[in-house]
């Protein structure tokens, strides 16, 4: 028998409302066929996060994440050695309204789409180049330190999608 990595899934569904429900019980019946797996996008509750760490899943955040207060004591309440960091370019970009914004140490100089030149970032859409800011804002509101934090997400990231063994047979 073969592992199985499950990339990215959703919890929650704008498009499909309780599917969460639906994607845990389909983890939890097939939990040993599963090496890994990282919840992408997450924007659910402590309960839910909860439920995929007790799955030994990991949790993706990105800036959707950070949008609510709310938000970020649940990203907080999410230990290190389970975070993985996302930016879901060329959606999730952390805006000047959302309540992680005010970790954010690095900006980047944007144009309109129509102006864009070389160097620069297109206004109001997120980049790959933003993984920073996700990385900024997640170990200020975990008080950890950025290289400390960065080094632990590579690792989940490396552990996830790069170990050898997953591949072999169980």
């Amino acid at each position: 028998m073969h592992s199985l990595v499950i990339g990215g899934f959703y919890l929650r569904s704008r498009y499909s409302p309780g599917s969460g429900d639906k994607t845990l019980d389909i983890i939890k019946r097939n939990r040993d066929r599963i090496h890994a797996g990282v919840a992408h996008c997450f924007t659910g509750s402590k309960e839910e996060a909860h439920s995929i760490l007790d799955q030994g899943l990991f949790i993706g955040v990105t800036g959707c994440s950070f949008k609510t207060e709310e938000n970020l004591e649940v990203v907080k309440s999410i230990p290190a050695e389970k975070l993985m960091i996302e930016t879901d370019a060329p959606w999730c970009d952390i805006r000047p309204t959302h309540a992680g914004f005010q970790y954010i140490k690095t900006k980047f100089d944007t144009k309109k789409k129509e102006k864009w030149q070389e160097g620069w970032c297109v206004k109001s859409r997120n980049e790959p180049t933003h993984l920073i800011q996700v990385l900024e804002v997640l170990a200020a509101v975990k008080e950890l330190e950025i290289s400390e934090l960065a080094e632990t997400v590579f690792q989940n990231t490396m552990n996830v999608f790069f170990n050898e063994s997953q591949s072999e047979d169980k």
